[in-house]
Order: C-alpha cells, then sequence, then structure tokens
C-alpha cells in the first residue's frame, strides 16, 4: 500500500495508533484499522497484549447489535459491551480487543469517548475523500 497525501493508505485501510492518559496512573494505548465497511479496534491499559476479541453487528432483527466471542478473555463483559455500544453508535460491524480492569467504569468511560471522536474524525475524512 502506498500512503496518499492525505496520510490514508491507497488499499483500502487506514490506522492509527494513539495514547491517552486515562484516570489515575493509567496510560490508555489504542489501535483503530479501518477495514472499510468495518473496525478493528484494540485498547488496552495493561500493555500490549490481546486477550479477547469481540465482534458486534447489528442485525435487521434486534433493535441492539449481536456481539460474539472471537477470541473470549474474562468474564467480565467489558469489551462485549464497548463492541455493542461502538457498533450501534458508529452504524458498522466492530471487532474489539479490550483489555481495561473491570472495576474501573471511569477510565472505560475515557476511552470510549476517545474512540468515538477518533472514529467521528476517521469517518469524516473517509466521506471528504470519497468526495474529491
Amino acid at each position: 500500500c502506498d500512503p496518499s497525501p492525505s496520510g490514508n493508505q491507497e488499499c483500502g485501510m487506514t490506522q492509527r495508533c494513539f495514547q491517552q492518559d486515562g484516570h489515575g496512573d493509567a496510560t490508555l494505548h489504542f489501535q483503530i484499522i479501518d477495514l472499510g465497511r468495518q473496525y478493528y479496534i484494540w485498547i488496552s491499559a495493561t500493555g500490549p497484549k490481546m486477550s479477547n476479541l469481540h465482534l458486534a453487528i447489528q442485525t435487521p432483527v434486534d433493535k441492539k447489535p449481536s456481539v460474539a466471542s472471537v477470541i473470549p478473555g474474562t468474564a467480565s463483559g467489558v469489551g462485549e459491551a464497548l463492541a455493542q455500544r461502538l457498533a450501534l453508535k458508529i452504524k458498522k460491524p466492530v471487532l474489539v480487543s479490550c483489555n481495561l480492569p473491570a472495576n474501573a467504569p471511569m477510565l472505560q468511560a475515557i476511552a470510549e469517548r476517545r474512540l468515538l471522536t477518533e472514529l467521528a474524525n476517521m469517518e469524516g475524512h473517509s466521506t471528504g475523500d470519497a468526495a474529491q
């Protein structure tokens, strides 16, 4: 893939990696890959590991997106719930690997807010690129 002048990849995928200070001593690490019709999202406050992967997709049958565990992880449900909320808000299927503590709701809220901001920016750039 060759990068275009806007920094997006001409092969149909765009990736963003970034960090944000979280609540207390935690640093949140993010990776978002736009795969065209779906997103892959990795978020961690515990270092570079992938301990779960959940797919959430909107179906015509239910109001809430369906969620499947592709790689089952801890039983906290943080990743499943995040994947479901993101798929509902951005109207695209999402694959989410979420390595956040279950007992840190403030950290989870900070992470979700930042993800939604970045996803909105990515959506804006992809629609803007298509209009040119």
